[in-house]
């Protein structure tokens, strides 16, 4: 080592002399390290009750109170806690930093799912997770209780389900889903269908609907006509709306009558509006679509015919013009007058080719005719004749050893028509035949065709016309064999529902449902016939012959006078003469059992009235004596009590005011006693009448006994009638402004003492604040506080007082007070841009909190740019008092905002001069080469880009070429920063100076150890 320091002391002493003047130049102190402390500082929150589902927002103000910053690069979270819970059910974090002093503001969003109704603790936790270092970590939360309450019931239709084709005249299934998204109900739900021709039908779900629970509604609907419809469904709960929903559908036309047997082909249209409208024709193109290109098209014999939107033929119109193309004459602009109506008008453009038969005569055409008016095609399609099978019916039967004649009519003249018969289950099993032409192709027919077996046939006929137009196949289906009729259920009603029971002279209404399995039936016979069920001896028959169609369920109805009482069986039966041979017999024939009786005679003979004296609001029981003098049973009868104020001179009894009511049932020549009650009797003499209803189908042979007025009065005696007074009232303070609560004072008293004190107030508009409590503060003296004064002008007030008396007296006091218009400045108690420094490009929020007493009628932010530019932005209105601005800005430097605020009376304010940073880097917040934490530690304005050129210590050199060059720009670089760069850095130069030391004495020791 000693050898080592000789052969290089001079190097040693040259480096030991540069780390001292490093040390006495570039190094610095370090500053100790101290710690942040969060707590909470405010927080804005709704009012409990929260509601289940429904988004909550929580606004939490956090304050630093320690003794360091919290860093831009630091995440600052914070966790709302449930109950006991230990993970957070919402968070959310802020990395923009908090300076020692400052605050900041952190939101919270959170939607519950609780809703049991009972108090739970809340929890707000600042640095939850423990992420920055704190001098103190168990003042970082506040807890709060909140009742979480279930959403009211909130009925939403899911969906409304519709068929894809909708025809005209045909029964169609609409479906509508309904969802139940708050709480349980347990009411009747209806559901209402409603079509552009009305109501169509009402549903009702009994039982509810639990939450989230799903219910479909299924309509039968037959619209009336094709075209345009408008669906909607109404769903109600306990009279209320809670959803409704339409969509618009189109109805398609299931058969179009044909206009002429002479004309083959038509194109169908559909327009709105009037006036003369133009559509151009390719009849070449619809000629081709047919399948009968090249035949001829002939241009004068078009014809243009009007339809009902119930496809039925309205008119030709004949006032038309076709302008044929200069080089094809089979194209060219159609026009003809549309009338003026606002619904959809339906048109079917005939036209024919030359090869085809028929009488087809051109008319004049009006050349004279232009477009106008608005008239529109909204869509079209072409169309050809087609065919229909008149006999046998589809669906319908025969029997193998008789013979069918078939018979097919074309809407145009055909040239051929051609049957295949198939056997249903096996096509192998055919016959193929042409139809006779009976009528100048328009009617066919072919006779005595035989079956070869039992079982499901089908008719298939095809056609072809002159031109080749090949129309639809058509099929008919045939059961060989025996088909089967069925009574599926049958029902009696009568004049006496909703009562069960049914009297004599009453007309029943019988329905039966009769359905055909396998077959539709011509001619089928059904009986109704009414027999005494001890002789079986007939009383009423009637009879009726229907097409039973196959597999439809069709609903017959036969009504009977029931003029003798008695026992009787109601049947209905389907062929009853066995005409027609069936594959079950049994199933043929539906009994009820009735029962018709004769009508019973109510009669009141006497009110029995209490003895004892009576006081007010005591029970009062009063008896009645009821006797049946028919030769019926009453069945349900309802009797009431009706008690009336007596008037001296006059003792009319109007039998209006009820107090109560008792069902009762007698058998004929019995009496009985009917205990009827006045729950609260009200002082004074009283008329008392007692009346039998007779109501629905309910019958009584004399109705001049079934009401009778008591042969004494009711006297019931009083009790204390005195009101409370109510004295001394004072309103305060007078001429109070608008916003500002009205403090109402009133002495009350009574002798019996007071059960309830209460006020209600009717502001300028008109607006009713029901009762309300007053609150009782010594003795007689009650106080109430009415706020709701955001409207300046004449209040109205009551008081009512009720005492503790049997008969509640009341004692009224009104009066008025004035609500001057306001002076109060709106408050915005809280602002701040977020972040205050953000980098260029990207969103800066400026968030506030603005309220008035009243309310506040506008909101404006303006905004500074650096280079001078302004522009201002009006916010909307928020019941909440909370406001955000959101903007992006791609300009470096401070961004001055102002907000101003003002209320409804024109009070303004005013918050100026406040600014946030667009900078390119966190870092260098004001970009002027210095970075953020070297300012900071000089004493300099990381926000201020001047101080660059300052020269803090006049030595020369400005401070960013002090922090470019590592000198402290407090102090003189060639003097009083050297001075304080020793003092600062004494251990540093004390250790060199050692060093340095140690290395010359060993020098001089080597030295002298050569010499």
């Amino acid at each position: 080592m000693s050898k080592f320091i000789r052969r290089n002391n001079k190097i040693l002493i040259l480096f030991l002399f540069f780390v001292l003047i490093v040390n006495v130049i570039g190094f610095q102190t370090n500053a100790k390290d101290n710690l942040a402390d969060l707590v909470p500082y405010s927080f804005d929150a709704p009012s409990s009750p929260w509601i289940a589902e429904e988004e909550i927002e929580i606004i939490f103000q956090i304050k630093n109170i320690g003794t360091k910053n919290v860093s831009a690069d630091e995440v600052l979270e914070v966790g709302l806690f449930l109950d006991s819970g230990q993970n957070p059910v919402a968070s959310n974090s802020t990395n923009i930093g908090l300076k020692i002093g400052k605050t900041c503001y952190v939101n919270i969003t959170w939607t519950p799912l609780i809703a049991d109704g009972k108090e739970h603790n809340l929890k707000i936790f600042i640095n939850y997770n423990s992420k920055i270092q704190e001098l103190i970590y168990t003042n970082n939360y506040w807890s709060f209780k909140v009742v979480f309450k279930q959403k009211d019931t909130e009925l939403s239709i899911e969906n409304i389900d519709v068929p894809d084709n909708i025809i005209a005249g045909n029964t169609a299934d609409i479906s509508a889903t309904v969802k139940n998204n708050g709480k349980d109900t347990d009411k009747i739900i209806y559901a209402k269908l409603n079509s552009s021709e009305g109501e169509i039908q009402t549903l009702k779900k009994v039982g509810g609907l639990d939450k989230d629970e799903v219910y479909t509604f299924n309509f039968k609907w037959t619209p009336s006509f094709f075209g345009t419809h408008t669906l909607s469904v109404d769903i109600l709960l306990v009279n209320k709306t809670h959803a409704y929903k339409e969509i618009n559908i189109n109805v398609g036309v299931g058969k179009l009558d044909w206009w002429n047997n002479n004309w083959h082909y038509r194109y169908f249209l559909t327009l709105m509006g009037s006036g003369n409208v133009s559509h151009t024709f390719n009849f070449t193109k619809l000629i081709k679509d047919l399948g009968i290109f090249p035949n001829s098209f002939e241009n004068d014999t078009i014809r243009i015919i009007r339809y009902s939107n119930l496809g039925k033929v309205i008119e030709e119109i004949d006032d038309y013009r076709f302008i044929e193309g200069a080089v094809d004459y089979t194209k060219g602009k159609l026009l003809w007058k549309v009338p003026k109506n606002p619904t959809e008008k339906y048109y079917c453009i005939y036209f024919d080719v030359k090869s085809n038969p028929g009488i087809r005569t051109s008319i004049d055409e009006n050349e004279a005719m232009v477009e106008s008016g608005d008239a529109t095609v909204t869509c079209g399609f072409i169309d050809g004749w087609r065919i229909t099978i008149q006999n046998p019916v589809d669906n319908g039967y025969t029997l193998i050893q008789d013979s069918i004649n078939i018979s097919v009519l074309t809407d145009s003249k055909a040239k051929e028509v051609k049957a295949l018969v198939y056997y249903q289950s096996n096509e192998s099993i055919n016959s193929s035949f042409y139809l006779d032409d009976i009528n100048q192709g328009i009617n066919w027919s072919y006779k005595n065709f035989k079956f070869e077996k039992d079982g499901n046939w089908i008719i298939r006929i095809n056609s072809i016309d002159n031109a080749g137009y090949v129309p639809p196949k058509v099929e008919n289906s045939i059961l060989v064999g025996n088909p089967d009729f069925e009574i599926i259920n049958m029902s009696i009603f009568s004049e006496s529902q909703p009562t069960d029971e049914i009297y004599k002279f009453t007309t029943l209404s019988v329905n039966a449902n009769v359905k055909s399995h396998r077959a539709t039936v011509e001619k089928v016979d059904i009986l109704f016939s009414v027999r005494e069920k001890s002789s079986n001896k007939e009383r009423y028959s009637e009879e009726r012959s229907l097409t039973l169609i196959k597999d439809k369920i069709i609903n017959i109805s036969f009504n009977w006078y029931a003029n003798i009482s008695g026992k009787y069986n109601i049947f209905v039966i389907i062929d009853p003469q066995n005409e027609i041979n069936e594959s079950n017999e049994k199933n043929n024939e539906k009994k009820k059992e009735v029962t018709i009786n004769e009508w019973p005679d109510l009669s009141v003979n006497n009110i029995i009235l209490p003895t004892d004296s009576i006081m007010e609001f005591e029970q009062v029981k009063i008896d009645v004596i009821v006797e049946n003098k028919g030769l019926g049973k009453a069945f349900d009868f309802i009797i009431k009590l009706f008690i009336e104020e007596y008037s001296e001179g006059s003792g009319i009894m109007k039998f209006l005011d009820e107090k109560d009511n008792k069902t009762i049932n007698l058998e004929p020549g019995s009496s009985k006693t009917v205990d009827m009650y006045w729950d609260r009797a009200e002082a004074g003499k009283w008329l008392v009448g007692v009346n039998i209803l007779v109501e629905g189908g309910q019958r009584d042979s004399n109705l001049l006994n079934n009401q009778k007025l008591s042969d004494k009065n009711l006297v019931i005696k009083s009790y204390e009638r005195n009101k409370p007074v109510i004295s001394n009232v004072n309103i305060e303070p007078i001429g109070q402004q608008q916003g500002g609560p009205i403090t109402i004072f009133a002495e009350i008293t009574d002798d019996s003492g007071l059960k309830s004190v209460k006020i209600k107030y009717v502001d300028p508009s008109q607006v009713l604040y029901n009762w309300t409590n007053m609150i009782r503060q010594q003795d007689n003296l009650f106080k109430a506080v009415f706020d709701n004064t955001v409207v300046n002008g004449k209040y109205n007030f009551e008081i009512k007082a009720v005492d503790t008396s049997v008969r509640a007296n009341t004692g009224i006091y009104k009066d008025n007070f004035t609500i001057l218009l306001d002076k109060i400045y709106p408050v915005i108690s809280y602002y701040e841009a977020r972040p205050r420094v953000q980098l260029k490009g990207k969103n800066v929020e400026i968030y506030f909190i603005a309220k008035d007493n009243i309310d506040i009628d506008s909101v404006k932010i303006l905004i500074s740019l650096p280079d001078g530019n302004e522009f201002q932005k009006i916010l909307p209105y928020s019941s909440e008092g909370k406001y955000v601005y959101n903007n992006i800005y791609n300009m470096t430097g401070r961004h001055i905002y102002e907000i101003e605020v003002k209320d409804k009376a024109g009070n303004r304010v005013t918050i100026s001069s406040k600014f946030f940073w667009i900078t390119k880097s966190f870092d260098d917040i004001d970009s002027d080469g210095m970075p953020n934490y070297w300012e900071e530690q000089n004493g300099f304005d990381p926000e201020n880009p001047n101080d660059a050129i300052d020269d803090k210590d006049n030595d020369g050199i400005k401070n960013k070429k002090e922090y470019e060059l590592g000198t402290n720009p407090l102090k003189n670089i060639f003097s009083e920063n050297a001075i304080a760069r020793l003092k600062d850095n004494a251990f540093y130069l004390g250790g060199s100076i050692i060093a340095f030391l140690f290395i010359i004495i060993l020098t001089t020791f080597n030295r002298r150890f050569r010499s």
